[in-house]
């Protein structure tokens, strides 16, 4: 995502061919990237976050999973692998409800909500086991969806404006609860009575509710003697099927259980509370005294009905379950940042099993310069196995690379040009230091120094101390002045950003953008001083220096682009363009020519070749968007590349930026690009790192053959 300077790398064109039988030569052309179709791989890493999950009563090998960007995934093996389904595609939506109808088993219902705002999502219908879809319902920030097991034409949908429901397989649908009601809206939860379908219930962000007449009349069930605490989210609302009468509903305050159908709950005790959120509340198709919670917490399992609880996996928020009653010990869950486990013991243990499956935001993609085919990218928002991972073949696989770091969000990685084997991780916490090509990872922060030892006598003389002269001394000595006193330093243990390196003389220097500021060491482990931005305080995006202008610094802010010509000492605030002052996430200077530099705002791509006299927007073949990434080719500087955040869009310049051609696809799961690289030994051959599908690798088409005399 950032510009890093790397050794450049002298490849030898080979040109071949073949002698044939007939004599005749095939000559291998290889197409320019300008003329080609760049072919893509996805490949991981594998993981990140599951909504929904839900696997077809009738065919049990097959499991759906609904995603955190509007993506389905599709397995045919028991959730073992997945496969992206193409034909639903919402990206900025979020998939929180997948039904399957029992009845006949190829018919998928789901419901989305948009991020974005209280009003888009809505609810879409395949007959055809995914293939196509069908929107039903629109316009509505659905959050909940649920089918009547007696009928399964009748649906009922929670919206933030209120209850729905449909009689007709989701053809029409009908708000059952008072229009603009001040308490029954902001449904995250309904359940639909097995035995009648007139009688509903909605659990809302503060209470639950019921109607026993299809939403002609609806009551409170926050209880009457024994109650529901009183503002309690409502997030799930599960019916025991043997023992209807039975319920039970999850809350931000807890687990309650309710004998007579809401008129009263108690609360279990076996289950800590904390701040713990349980998103689910499941009871087993064939042991009904087995419940299970899927909490912000990790996944929580009851067997004596809710007496007594016991933690089953790390802390991790779980956010779906599937149990199969002919599998009665084969538990899968869909979390937030781990992807989907696996248990064949009931949920003693679990095992990831995300093969193609990745929803992973990826923030930096850094080739390493040592090793042909070993790249580095570091993730957001993963709750498993750290930020860092590692391929060691071009991209094709990816493994942890994060021992040290914990559970933390890496923002970017940086290899020191001046020795490769070092790595730096700026994360949600601090910096990190990897010194060993990213096995093992440690912490940069101020050490306290050692206190001096106190003077001993050495203790050799056995006898008679020896005696001392006494010298006069003088009554009064002149005072040397005191040094002028230095500058602060802090420890960096915020957001930090990015960092870049430069040196002092022979000193190396880094430098760190963080939420807290711009801060410069020569030693972390003593501390960092906090450099004035003149004109800004606020967060620091982005930070480059030119590996041929040292004493420059760029840095990109919430109010624009600085510039320091003098090491941090002064600073000019520069305007590209007299209307834009906006957020700079990206800043790219050619590592041939400082004087051009490219730079992307949440508004558009900027691009100088004048050392910033004069600077043009890039709207030949560039739309106005959101350019989170930029960078030049170091084996061809006329080739850049830029990908585009908001809308998405991956943009390649093979003329210095004059003009730009779009070489993504449209059949992508995630076509919002965060982070680029090209790489450092295959020609030709480039990486993305997209907002929610992982690590795209991308190249021209295969050559042609072409043959003759």
């Amino acid at each position: 995502m950032k510009y890093f300077s790397f050794f450049l790398l002298v490849c030898l064109s080979v040109s071949g061919f073949v002698w044939l039988p007939s004599k005749k030569v095939v000559t291998v052309r290889a197409e320019s990237p300008e003329s080609s179709t760049f072919q893509w791989t996805l490949n991981g890493p594998f993981g990140g976050t599951v909504r929904s999950l839900v696997q077809n009563p009738k065919q049990p090998e097959r499991f759906f999973l609904g995603t955190g960007d509007g993506q389905l995934y599709l397995s045919n093996d028991k959730a073992q692998s997945w496969k992206w389904l193409p034909t639903l595609h919402r990206p900025g939506f979020i998939i929180d409800n997948l039904l399957i109808d029992p009845r006949a088993s190829e018919t998928v219902y789901l419901s989305m909500w948009s991020l974005a705002n209280d009003r888009d999502g809505g609810i879409f219908k395949s007959t055809d086991g995914g293939e196509h879809w069908k929107e039903l319902f629109q316009g509505h920030s659905v959050r909940a969806l649920t089918m009547a097991d007696q009928d399964s034409s009748l649906l009922v949908a929670g919206a933030l404006d209120g209850v729905y429901r449909s009689t007709d397989a989701g053809k029409s649908w009908k708000l059952i609860s008072p229009a603009n009601d001040a308490e029954i809206r902001n449904i995250e939860s309904v359940a639909i009575d097995p035995r009648d379908g007139d009688t509903v219930f909605a659990g809302t962000w503060h209470l639950p509710w019921k109607t026993t007449d299809g939403g002609k009349n609806w009551v409170s069930i926050k209880g009457a003697e024994t109650m529901i605490l009183d503002d309690s989210d409502i997030f799930s609302i599960a019916i025991d099927r043997s023992l209807p009468d039975r319920m039970f509903c999850s809350a931000c305050s807890g687990i309650y259980q309710s004998n007579d159908r809401g008129r009263n709950w108690t609360k279990f005790q076996g289950i800590p509370y904390s701040a713990r959120r349980t998103h689910i509340i499941y009871q087993h198709p064939t042991k009904p005294a087995t419940l299970f919670a899927c909490t912000t917490e990790g996944l929580w399992r009851t067997t004596d009905g809710g007496q007594t609880w016991r933690v089953l996996t790390k802390q991790i928020v779980v956010n779906a379950i599937e149990i199969d009653e002919h599998e009665p010990d084969r538990v899968v869950i869909g979390t937030q940042n781990s992807g989907v486990l696996v248990s064949q013991d009931g949920g003693e243990t679990f095992l990831p099993s995300n093969l193609g499956f990745a929803t992973y935001q990826v923030s930096s993609l850094v080739p390493d310069p040592l090793q042909r085919g070993r790249v580095f990218a570091s993730v957001l928002y993963n709750g498993l196995e750290g930020g860092v991972y590692v391929s060691e073949d071009n991209g094709r696989s990816w493994r942890p690379s994060s021992q040290g770091l914990g559970i933390r969000d890496v923002y970017s990685v940086t290899v020191n040009p001046n020795n490769p084997k070092q790595l730096y991780a700026a994360t949600n916490t601090g910096l990190f230091l990897s010194e060993n090509s990213g096995l093992t990872w440690n912490r940069l922060e101020i050490t306290a120094k050692a206190a001096p030892p106190s003077a001993k006598p050495t203790g050799k003389g056995k006898g008679k101390p020896r005696s001392r002269s006494v010298v006069a001394r003088p009554k009064s000595r002149p005072k040397t002045p005191a040094p002028p006193p230095g500058p602060k330093l802090h420890n960096l243990d915020g957001h930090v950003m990015e960092v870049a390196l430069t040196t002092d003389g022979k000193k190396a220097v880094l430098l760190a953008a963080s939420w807290d500021g711009l801060f410069r060491s020569s030693d972390p482990k003593r501390g960092w001083e906090k450099l004035t931005i003149t004109g800004y305080e606020g967060r620091v995006f982005a930070v480059v220096v030119p590996p041929l202008q040292p004493n420059w610094m760029y840095v990109g802010t919430s109010d624009g682009l600085f510039v320091s010509r003098d090491k941090g000492v002064t600073w000019e605030h520069i305007e590209m363009d007299g209307r834009d002052h906006s957020f700079v996430h990206e800043i790219a200077v050619n590592p041939n020519r400082p004087e051009i530099i490219a730079v992307g705002t949440r508004r558009s791509l900027y691009i100088t070749k004048d050392g910033m006299k004069t600077w043009e927007r890039r709207g030949r073949g560039i739309p106005y968007g959101d350019i989170a990434a930029i960078r030049f080719n170091p084996r061809d500087d006329k080739q850049i590349l830029v990908g585009e955040v908001g809308e998405g869009g991956l943009y390649l310049s093979t003329d210095g930026g004059d003009h730009f051609r779009r070489i993504d696809r449209e059949d992508l799961p995630s076509k919002r690009v965060w982070t680029v690289a090209f790489d450092l030994f295959e020609e030709n051959q480039v990486y993305a790192g997209s907002f929610s599908s992982g690590v795209l690798v991308g190249a021209p088409s295969r050559p042609h053959v072409t043959a003759g005399n």
